[in-house]
Order: structure tokens, then C-alpha cells, then sequence
């Protein structure tokens, strides 16, 4: 996320910190839905707030403008923001807020983040729950965060109490804090090319996909001979479209990933890389959540172990169609994006199409991480999944055939 302001370097606050000054750790269960880790956050002693727990943003973001007009908050300064993609960027200012609080004992007093006027990424309807803001330097630069994803934990830990001991499955990782984002260096191979290409990566827990790439920002770099268009994911000011691919395998520290699917971005939806700290691509959720992970801002340091999906197959969206729920209940659901030539598009589905069963099961009663569980489960042993659909007053019923891998 890019700033147009100097509010940032302006700040002179305390930051986070636990409200008992000489406590360890903290240790809390976070839900997860849609691949997205989400706390609660109160502000201003309000009920708790959704929050996105991301590494890949700096400043702290109301996502929904209505939470800054529920409690009044104050307007600092104008500002306009921009993601990575090429299109206008956004409207929002800054907002100083006298305490935000998480997990009720992790505070901030005078703390000041930023309110976008308009709800533009819709967070919302792709988690399935309300959502209304992100967090991610913030809290990280002041702890130490241990993330389990197997079993939803959280631990936050006192820089200054926490004692590290290696063990024979760690891996530490180095990591460089730039633009209040966590870069690493890794090893990719890809297609063409006989020897690895050294990139710099940022460490993106708030991204979905496995794996992202630029494609000219490395001559190592290159797109793999098979490839599909793909719908890669929205941006704070807009959609990122691109390509779908298998690198040969990516190496961090001495661990080895292989055929990993991953994202081309096209040149042209994203904005140049002249604007960011100069990086390759970040790697997400796909890659992030098969090791237990120690984020540590103050140590410099990733500190990574296998879990039980380390050696999962990498896979991706087959069937070509993206799914949004609706407020306020978010238990309808219907088609948000849809990738040329999919099995969906060839089954005669289209955006904005309601889904109302998937193989005979009603999706009323699902949330949904459930209803995409049910139309990725890749581990099913079948080619094909009917979806009853209602497009107006028409009911579809379509047979979606199961897409081979890349």
C-alpha cells in the first residue's frame, strides 16, 4: 500500500504494548476464513471490531468507513492510497484515535490510522463475516508473533522477555523491514532456466495465493510454457489480473517447495516498480500456512518449521469461479469473478448468479470457507460437481467438469 502524506514520519506515539507492562505472552485462538487470520480490535472502548491480521501493510486501515461515522472519529489529514494495481487510487484520511485494544489486553493510546471513504475491496463479502479494518506493522513491529495455523493460535510475545532456543526442524530466516513491510531473500527455478534466480520477496499474510511473481523484475524470471488467465485478486484500487503457472520449485533457507502454483500478474494492472521498495513478488497464504511460523520485526528473523501440510500438492481454483456472500447475513453467495474458458463459464454459469446447492447440499446453512470447501475438495475422487444456481427467477442447474492441473 502506497501513502501520499508525511503523516506517517510525523508520528510520535508509544505503539502497542501489553497492558500489563512486565507480561510474557499472550496466547489467543484467531478464526480464519478465507485464508484470512482475523482479531478483534476495539476502538475507543467500542465492541470488538473484525481486523485482517497482514504482514503486507504498513499502516493500520478502517476498511469500513462506517465504523470511523459510528464512533466519530476525527479527521487529521487527507490523503489519497494505492495498492499494486495501475488504476486511480483512493480517497481516505488519517484519523487519531485515543485507544484501540486487541485480545482486551494489547493496547494503543493516541494511536493514528487511516479511514478509506469508501468500502472499495468489499473484504467483507470475500471472508463470509464482517470485516472492517487490516492491521500489520503496527502490532508486529512491537511483538513477537508465533503462528500456528493447524490449530488457529496466536501467541504474541514481549520482545524483551522472550527467549529463543533453536530447534532441529527450525529454519531462520533473515529479513530485511523495508516500506514496514518484511522482505526475504529466496531461490526460485523456473522453466527455462537451469540455475535458481535469487528474489526478494515480501512476507504477505494477508495474501491468498502461494505464490506472486513479476515477471521483468528479474531476468530469472519467466513464465512457465503452460499457463491459464486467471483473476489473481483485488487491490485497494482495483483487480489484478494475470496468469496462472507452475514454477519448478522455490527454495527458503533449507527448504525446498516444488512445483508451486503461481501468479504472473500482467504488466499492466499492476503500477510500475519504481514505486516500491525494489522486490520480485510476495509469497501468501498457500506457501505461509505449511510452516508454524515466529514472525520477529525486532530481531530481523522468520523463524519457520514444516507442518503437516508442508507437503501438501500445490492446487489451485479449477473450476474458474470466485464466490462472494452477501450482507447482512452473509449466508447467500454468489458468483463475484469468473475466469475465461473455466468450467464454469462452459457450464453455463455467469457472475452475479446466486448459489443455492452444490451436489444436492444447500449452502443456506454454510459459511463460506464451507462452501468453498465443498467446491475445491480436490481430494474427492470425482471429475464433476453439480451446482444449482438462480440466476432472477431461473433456477440453473449445471455440471461443472472438474479442470486437469496445470
Amino acid at each position: 500500500m502506497l501513502l501520499s502524506g508525511e503523516f506517517i514520519q510525523a508520528q510520535n506515539y508509544q505503539g502497542f504494548q501489553f497492558k500489563k507492562p512486565h507480561r510474557k505472552k499472550l496466547k489467543r485462538s484467531f478464526t480464519q476464513y478465507n485464508n484470512l487470520i482475523i482479531i478483534p480490535v476495539q476502538i475507543n472502548g467500542s465492541k470488538p471490531f473484525n481486523f485482517i491480521l497482514d504482514t503486507g501493510v504498513g499502516s493500520t486501515l478502517i476498511t469500513d468507513p462506517s465504523v470511523a461515522l459510528a464512533l466519530d472519529l476525527p479527521m487529521f489529514r487527507k490523503l489519497k492510497v494505492a495498492g499494486v494495481s495501475s488504476q486511480n487510487r483512493l480517497k481516505a484520511h488519517v484519523s487519531n484515535i485515543e485507544s484501540i485494544k486487541i485480545f482486551k489486553h494489547i493496547v494503543a493510546l493516541k494511536q493514528y490510522v487511516i479511514v478509506l471513504e469508501e468500502d472499495v475491496l468489499n473484504l467483507s463479502g470475500y471472508a463470509g463475516i464482517p470485516i472492517h479494518g487490516i492491521i500489520g506493522y503496527d502490532l508486529f513491529s512491537k511483538f513477537i508473533v508465533k503462528i500456528n495455523y493447524d490449530y488457529h493460535k496466536i501467541t504474541l510475545y514481549n520482545p524483551e522477555r522472550f527467549n529463543y532456543r533453536k530447534k532441529k526442524k527450525h529454519e531462520v530466516l533473515p529479513i530485511r523491514i523495508e516500506a514496514k513491510k518484511p522482505i526475504l531473500e529466496a531461490k526460485v527455478w523456473c522453466e527455462q532456466h537451469k540455475q535458481a534466480a535469487p528474489v526478494r520477496l515480501v512476507f504477505d499474510t494477508g495474501a491468498g495465493h502461494a505464490l506472486l511473481l513479476y515477471q521483468n523484475s528479474s531476468p530469472g524470471i519467466s513464465l512457465p510454457a503452460k499457463t491459464i488467465k486467471a483473476h489473481l485478486g483485488a487491490t485497494l484500487s482495483g483487480n489484478l489480473i494475470g496468469k496462472l503457472g507452475k514454477l519448478k520449485q522455490i527454495q527458503l533457507g533449507k527448504y525446498t517447495l516444488p512445483q508451486v502454483v503461481t501468479s504472473f500478474p500482467d504488466s499492466s494492472s499492476y503500477v510500475s516498480m519504481k514505486a516500491f521498495t525494489p522486490r520480485n513478488g510476495n509469497i501468501g497464504l498457500g506457501i505461509i500456512k505449511r510452516f508454524h511460523t515466529i514472525i520477529d520485526y525486532p530481531n530481523k528473523r522468520l523463524i519457520v518449521r514444516p507442518n503437516r501440510h508442508f507437503k501438501d500438492p500445490f492446487d489451485y481454483n479449477r473450476l474458474g469461479m470466485e464466490i462472494i456472500a452477501k450482507a447482512p447475513a452473509y449466508k447467500t453467495f454468489y458468483i463475484a469473478q469468473m475466469r475465461e474458458d473455466s468450467p464454469a463459464m462452459k457450464a453455463g454459469l455467469k457472475k452475479g448468479d446466486q448459489i443455492l446447492a452444490i451436489d444436492k447440499k444447500p449452502v443456506y446453512n454454510m459459511n463460506i470457507s464451507e462452501v468453498y470447501g465443498r467446491l475445491y475438495d480436490h481430494k474427492k475422487k470425482t471429475d464433476k460437481i453439480f451446482i444449482y444456481a438462480l440466476r432472477g427467477q431461473e433456477l440453473i442447474i449445471a455440471t461443472l467438469k472438474v479442470a486437469t492441473s496445470l
